[in-house]
């Protein structure tokens, strides 16, 4: 199917376990508010609510001589999440990535990732176009050959287009000091016990520094992005400007997810029994690609897209991140859809799988 026949849905609604779309009401799996908290009623409530004691925004900079409290509460919770020893808030993960990369790019050499993405790149740093495999090979030499200058390891932590789970067992190769850092916007609120996200997933190494960087926009919901990571990295990089000269996150937001931290870990119980449910019935459908644990399952077969659409399905299909770029189609689960959904998905997944 060619990119152009895809075409734009004009949606009426949020996007959470349904959206309406001319006037018709569809099962959303798509997106990537995985815990559902986009349109969840208690956590909006929280946020009206946060809105009223703190503002919609807070009109001044982290270098101001008054300080709302919720930002220091913030990153005293999310360091805890990611087991690292502090953390700073961004109002983007956009604007977190680049502060990280201004940071690894002014103290270091850059070891990028194949297929960054583009808040991970500089104009004048190659991102290499070789295979995964081949790049942690030249990594792990790169590291060993540089004994004057410090190694920082940039990359991702999930795929999130194709739904893979990195592989990071390649660190423990390295003998050298360097820095590893991890653009999990995909994998926190996700993975790990509790959502606590790749930082509990990676092997514990000496001679490693892990910095977990991502946006909060995700599985959190709300227009924020933080970077955690060791003490003195964290206190330096509060010193540039794109954290002391950008405007600070919505601390309404913040409050929200401060506050609704039992129920953010009873969405994670339910999104997970939900990924197990489609995970043991379409493990036989050899056009879906998925592994364990992640609630995304990539498609190479496009007309599933028009098919599960017929049936008031709402997959995600569209090209990334160049709309010249090849299509991508998933399916994408989330907390609020209750176990009818998912077998409603189900069914539909297997009558085109004996339509094809």
């Amino acid at each position: 199917m060619a990119n152009k026949q895809i075409s734009t849905q004009i949606a009426h609604s949020g996007a959470g376990r349904w959206i309406w779309i001319n006037n018709q009401a569809y099962l959303f799996f798509s997106g990537f508010a995985y815990l559902g908290l986009s349109t969840d009623p208690g956590y909006l409530d929280l946020m009206r609510e946060g809105m009223r004691k703190y503002g919609n925004i807070f009109p001044s900079s982290r270098l101001g001589n008054v300080q709302p409290d919720i930002y220091e509460q913030a990153e005293n919770l999310l360091a805890n999440i990611t087991h690292t020893e502090d953390a700073a808030v961004f109002s983007s993960g956009f604007l977190a990535a680049q502060a990280a990369l201004q940071y690894a790019y002014t103290h270091g050499k850059l070891l990028p990732a194949p297929h960054l993405h583009p808040s991970w790149q500089l104009p004048n740093v190659e991102i290499p176009s070789i295979d995964e495999s081949h790049w942690q090979q030249d990594c792990v030499k790169q590291i060993h050959s540089s004994h004057n200058e410090l190694c920082f390891v940039l990359c991702e932590s999930v795929d999130p287009l194709r739904g893979r789970i990195r592989d990071f067992s390649w660190l423990n190769q390295i003998q050298q000091p360097a820095v590893i850092m991890i653009d999990d916007s995909h994998g926190i609120g996700v993975l790990g016990i509790a959502g606590q996200g790749i930082r509990s997933l990676l092997p514990h190494h000496p001679l490693l520094q892990y910095v977990i960087v991502f946006s909060m926009a995700k599985a959190y919901s709300i227009p924020c992005g933080a970077i955690c990571g060791p003490k003195d990295i964290v206190y330096e990089i509060r010193t540039q400007p794109q954290f002391t000269a950008s405007t600070p996150p919505s601390p309404a937001g913040l409050y929200a997810f401060l506050h609704y931290q039992p129920e953010i870990a009873q969405l994670h119980d339910l999104l997970m029994l939900n990924i197990q449910q489609c995970e043991t019935a379409l493990s036989t459908m050899s056009f879906l690609h998925h592994q364990a644990g992640l609630p995304i399952f990539y498609c190479d077969q496009p007309h599933l897209y028009t098919f599960c659409l017929q049936h008031q399905l709402m997959l995600s299909a569209f090209p990334y991140p160049h709309p010249s770029d090849p299509l991508f189609v998933r399916i994408i689960l989330n907390a609020q859809h209750t176990s009818a959904d998912i077998q409603q998905l189900i069914d539909v997944l297997q009558a085109y799988s004996l339509s094809s």
